[in-house]
């Protein structure tokens, strides 16, 4: 049943989803601050990119449990970044869909005003014919291909933050490079302990907030298990 709502919810979501050509990105990318966020409020040293669906809650979930998963993240960033000065950027398809301020309002206020933008959408303006066969949604839109998220969260550092380091939330790990340095990978519903940003993942993003902030390769400490 849940495999059912999951495809139908999906075909819904991307129905609606315009294939943007380059020349339209910057629409879609632009930093929206909080009005109320004094100048120099935020430190664009360290960017978060995060995803909805799959992290937030597991892929499947009816609308009514969406989001379960956020105030564990919420106890990370209180832990890892209690001032607040963290930018956080959307790159959850729900941006195609939904304002800035409707993407903040899932958080709570002293986490959405951290919240300054979204990605760029690098989906290819015209069909692949190589990859069209297996990248196609239910609806015959192009799907997202391999390192595509990775490009899109480089594309927006290099836009607004090109001396920083970013770290991205998600748990599509085939829309990243191989071995990508970047991703907090999270594990999706089929796997380990059901999908999502459940307690155990926040402890393992706890432990990969403080390599990324303090710059310490993760390759070194074994992570929590």
């Amino acid at each position: 049943m849940q495999q059912l709502w999951n495809h139908e919810n999906n075909q819904k979501r991307h129905q609606s989803i315009p294939i943007l050509d380059n020349e339209k990105i910057d629409r879609v990318s632009l930093v929206q601050f909080d009005p109320d966020l004094p100048p120099g409020a935020l430190n664009f040293d360290h960017v978060l990119f995060i995803d909805f669906d799959g992290v937030f809650h597991p892929e499947g979930t009816p609308p009514c449990d969406e989001f379960q998963f956020v105030p564990g993240f919420c106890e990370v960033l209180r832990q890892f970044d209690p001032d607040g000065l963290i930018p956080i950027v959307v790159r959850s398809m729900w941006r195609f869909s939904t304002t800035i301020e409707q993407l903040r309002s899932h958080f709570p206020d002293h986490v959405g005003r951290q919240i300054v933008g979204v990605t760029p959408d690098l989906t290819p303006a015209k069909p692949v014919h190589a990859i069209n066969a297996i990248n196609a949604w239910g609806d015959g839109t192009l799907a997202p291909i391999r390192g595509q998220r990775q490009r899109e969260c480089e594309r927006w550092m290099g836009d607004h933050a090109p001396a920083g380091s970013w770290l991205a939330i998600d748990d599509r790990d085939n829309l990243f490079e191989s071995g990508c340095a970047n991703l907090f990978l999270v594990p999706d519903v089929y796997v380990e302990d059901g999908g999502g940003l459940t307690d155990q993942q926040c402890k393992k993003l706890g432990w990969r907030m403080s390599k990324f902030l303090t710059g310490s390769s993760a390759a070194k400490t074994p992570a929590p298990r």
